[in-house]
């Protein structure tokens, strides 16, 4: 597939009123129109703090959300139930930057990059909390780690030949061996694979980047989208959603329908940020997307005691 069709549809819209300045992220959420739910589509707000709150995934069973977040001061994982409560920080000083988690197809761990030794690796944590365990050590960059959806193989993309190409390794070296594959040839980064695991889908850099994908058993890479805004799609059982920059310089969630090739707008939202993901299942339910929404700096209100 190189190309789609596209589809207008009528989407519900909102607006809001910010102030000018720097501004700070939070999670938002959608829930996607469906014919028993054909009322407007209003985004709202699930996931918020004083800090950055960025990078949402939902794991398997939808139960739960993975993010990043500096609400402790700095970049660390955290987790917290699908309505956005109760949430629990997971890591802990793994580097000075902790970032793009993703759980495991059963949803017991969770990988995340970091950077202890100054360069980006790999590694995964119980989805509970516990002492993470590190998965590379080259001096190179490795980023953006993702499961398989048999939670064979972990899929990221490496700077280790001078240019950023996916690659994947065993996520049970004892097993499979401990030596990674370079996957792409043409370049790649930030891999998903779809649910049925016939296919990896990958983004190649440039302005604007585009998505690409190839079987996963290895063969021709092939551009679905043209154009995604930063690193945000999400891979569904039937199609693709992504977010798009509109021609009035808003931003636009897309499905892309792998079927009919056609793109449907889902919503128009505002001041997008990185992170987008979906909950699993049928098109006729109600799926709920998480994306990042960045909002006006507040300011922290400090209590000094004993000031003198």
């Amino acid at each position: 597939m190189s190309h789609a069709v596209r589809e207008d549809l009528a989407i519900g819209s909102w607006q809001e009123v910010t102030t000018a300045g720097g501004g700070r992220s939070e999670i938002w959420r959608v829930m996607e129109r469906t014919p028993a739910n054909r009322g407007a589509v209003e985004p709202a707000r699930l996931i918020f703090s004083t800090k950055d709150d960025e990078e949402p995934e939902y794991s398997p069973d939808g139960e739960r959300i993975v993010f990043k977040s500096n609400r402790s001061g700095k970049w660390e994982i955290w987790v917290c139930n699908s309505d956005g409560s109760k949430p629990v920080q997971l890591t802990s000083n793994v580097g000075s930057n902790t970032f793009l988690p993703r759980w495991s197809p059963d949803g017991h761990r969770i990988l995340f990059t970091s950077n202890p030794d100054g360069d980006n690796d790999l590694f995964v944590v119980d989805s509970q909390g516990g002492t993470p365990r590190r998965l590379t050590t080259d001096s190179s960059n490795e980023v953006a780690a993702a499961f398989s959806r048999d939670g064979r193989w972990i899929y990221f993309h490496s700077d280790r030949t001078d240019k950023k190409e996916l690659w994947k390794m065993a996520a049970d070296p004892e097993r499979d061996g401990n030596a990674a594959v370079q996957v792409t040839k043409r370049g790649g980064i930030s891999p998903e694979e779809s649910p049925d695991g016939r296919f990896l889908y990958y983004l190649e850099e440039g302005e604007p980047r585009s998505l690409w994908r190839m079987p996963t058993g290895g063969g021709e890479e092939v551009q679905v989208l043209p154009s995604v805004l930063w690193d945000n799609f999400a891979v569904a059982d039937d199609g693709i959603y992504f977010l798009t920059s509109a021609a009035d310089g808003s931003c636009l969630l897309e499905f892309l329908d792998l079927t009919s090739e056609a793109v449907k707008a889902v919503s128009q939202i505002a001041e997008p940020g990185w992170g987008l993901t979906v909950t699993s299942g049928p098109r006729h339910t109600s799926r709920s997307i998480l994306y990042v929404h960045a909002r006006p700096n507040d300011s922290d209100l400090m209590l000094v005691e004993d000031f003198r």
